[in-house]
């Protein structure tokens, strides 16, 4: 039996339904401003499930990967309404350090290797910001 890992996770994407192309959706890199830029243009939504990584050419955006991590973490506080645990602990350089070695917790905070595994990760084709 084959262990269900986030690889498996249909991730959203969007394709251009008259070409090749295809844009993964990715967290705290700016794809809210480009789904909605895609979708007005026309592009269907998919998933990682529909990709054919031999054939189409994926493409995303990225910002730094330390940042974008940080920033995905963070979020998750003000996400879930956990906000007073960062302002009580505001001075508490243990508690940063902590959630600063956290290697995720959600979406918003997860690898681009742990979301679509090394071998696809490799693929993609980055706009880097």
């Amino acid at each position: 039996m084959k262990l269900v890992t986030n690889e498996d996770t249909p991730w959203m994407c969007i394709k251009d339904p008259n070409s090749n192309l295809v844009y993964w959706v990715h967290s705290k890199c700016a794809c809210s401003f480009y789904k909605r830029i895609f979708r007005r243009l026309g592009w269907k939504i998919i998933t990682t499930k529909e990709i054919d990584w031999g054939k189409n050419v994926v493409f995303s955006f990225i910002r730094d990967p330390l940042k974008k991590h940080r920033l995905g973490i963070i979020e998750w506080f003000y996400y879930f309404g956990k906000v007073h645990l960062l302002e009580e602990n505001a001075n508490n350089q243990d508690f940063f350090e902590m959630i600063s070695n956290i290697v995720y917790m959600d979406i918003h905070s997860m690898s681009i290797k742990e979301h679509l595994g090394e071998k696809n990760a490799s693929k993609i084709i980055w706009k880097i910001g």
